[in-house]
């Protein structure tokens, strides 16, 4: 084989096998004979867990059929992969075809540029194989989540996961979930595309959900977002008649959709997906003490725990983090506004002690969205950059923050771009104590 060649390993030969130093191949509980990685030490949030550069990787033009597409890619990338390694029988050409067809993991060619949207139609995509990468297991409730970088996927931790706890992935991250109408439906795509069915915490509980009760609980989300759209479309002349219009029905609606769940049940990431707009919405209208109750409703459904015995002496906002995605970064970010905005009020003048909480609020508030940045795009060295600019100038009244974050994509996350677009002149932030206290350094 050419020294670019990947192995294919026996099953029986990879009980133990070690992948890395902290990384380590052992039997899944998800089911028989299936294996999974696992790490061999205590890993906390953001760490990086795995890095690993593509066997071969294929460009998809945005306005392509997918199916078409993925048809014509994986030939490509089969071809590829059998001409570098020397694999040019049919027999063989066959058998990697089979291989890719269920490892190949589609992708955006950056994750710090695809980040910022939240709707990726007509961004460019990827199709690729890292062989190693495609050795981890999926959930629907990950616990760990892929990064790209040009040809090099990263793989990074979003939570605390203990010696014992199977690192997996999110395997329709890149795709929408809303075209299953039922957990039946997701299962069988599961099966044709992987060759598996999900047996995760939360697809074991809609197991136990008659497809009629499923349907009726997409119905009602469906029927949150048709509501949170119609508001939208509104002017904002009679504000507090929107608001109170929200609290009477979306926010119930949502309430009661989350009695639907097992209590028990670590996440409910189609929750939190209704949650979000309706965060926007409520920034949009700058009704700043329902945005944080709002982000906070996306962050628990996402898996976040608050730390009850917060203060600004130990300023840890979460005891536990959730699933690292882009809702739950704007929601951090909404946080983050909020805390800051009222920290820097004239009302906060003279309250040094409340002044002082809010503040070490908004710091960690911002400490963990840099964090999930750094999970979702593979570091963090440019989060400051990219978003205290933005925050900086929403707390001063200067930007409308929802603009200027929708804008924020157009821009390829230029920070001064997007706010020179609104006619707004980025400067030093004179914030009370900001740059003093960041240098804290508050703990994930």
């Amino acid at each position: 084989m050419a020294a670019k060649s990947f192995r294919l390993y026996r099953p029986e030969a990879l009980d133990g096998m070690k992948l890395s130093q902290i990384l380590q191949v052992r039997r899944s509980p998800m089911g028989t004979n299936l294996f999974g990685l696992f790490p061999c030490e205590n890993i906390r949030p953001g760490q990086q867990l795995y890095r690993e550069r593509a066997v071969a990787v294929v460009e998809s033009p945005p306005s392509a059929n997918h199916a078409e597409m993925e048809e014509r890619l994986l030939g490509a990338l089969v071809d590829k992969v059998c001409r570098e390694n020397g694999l040019l029988s049919e027999e063989l050409k066959s058998k990697t075809e089979a291989l890719m067809r269920r490892a190949s993991v589609l992708c955006p060619p950056s994750s710090k540029d695809h980040h910022f949207a939240l709707n990726t139609a007509g961004h460019r995509q990827r199709r690729g194989f890292w062989h190693r990468i495609a050795m981890f297991n999926h959930s629907c409730i990950p616990n760990a989540c892929l990064a790209f970088d040009d040809q090099v996927a990263m793989l990074t931790a979003t939570k605390r996961i203990g010696v014992d706890e199977e690192i997996v992935i999110d395997y329709l991250a890149h795709q929408t979930k809303a075209q299953f109408n039922s957990p039946s439906e997701l299962q069988a795509y599961l099966k044709a595309r992987w060759g598996f069915t999900c047996a995760c915490q939360l697809c074991s509980h809609d197991a136990t959900i008659q497809d009629d009760a499923y349907l009726h609980r997409t119905s009602e989300l469906g029927a949150v977002w048709a509501l949170i759209k119609k508001q939208r479309a509104k002017t904002s002349e009679k504000q507090n008649q929107q608001i109170n219009f929200l609290h009477g029905v979306v926010d119930s609606k949502l309430a009661t959709i989350e009695d639907t769940y097992d209590p028990t049940l670590p996440a409910r990431p189609n929750v939190a997906r209704t949650w979000y707009p309706l965060a926007c919405y409520k920034v949009s209208l700058g009704h700043w003490p329902e945005v944080n109750k709002t982000a906070n409703s996306c962050l628990w459904n996402l898996g976040f725990r608050y730390n009850t015995s917060f203060s600004a002496t130990s300023p840890s906002l979460f005891a536990q983090h959730g699933m690292a995605t882009k809702e739950a970064l704007r929601c951090l970010i909404f946080i983050w506004v909020t805390y800051l905005g009222v920290a820097n009020s004239p009302r906060m003048q003279h309250r040094k002690e409340d002044r002082e909480m809010y503040f070490a609020s908004g710091l960690a508030a911002r400490s963990v969205a840099k964090v999930v940045y750094g999970i979702l795009v593979g570091n963090d060295e440019s989060f400051m950059n990219t978003y205290e600019p933005i925050v900086f100038a929403a707390v001063a009244e200067r930007c409308s923050l929802m603009d200027a974050l929708l804008r924020l994509d157009h821009y390829g996350g230029n920070a001064v771009l997007t706010l020179r677009s609104m006619g707004v002149r980025p400067t030093v932030p004179v914030f009370y104590g900001w740059r003093a206290r960041l240098s804290e350094k508050p703990g994930p």
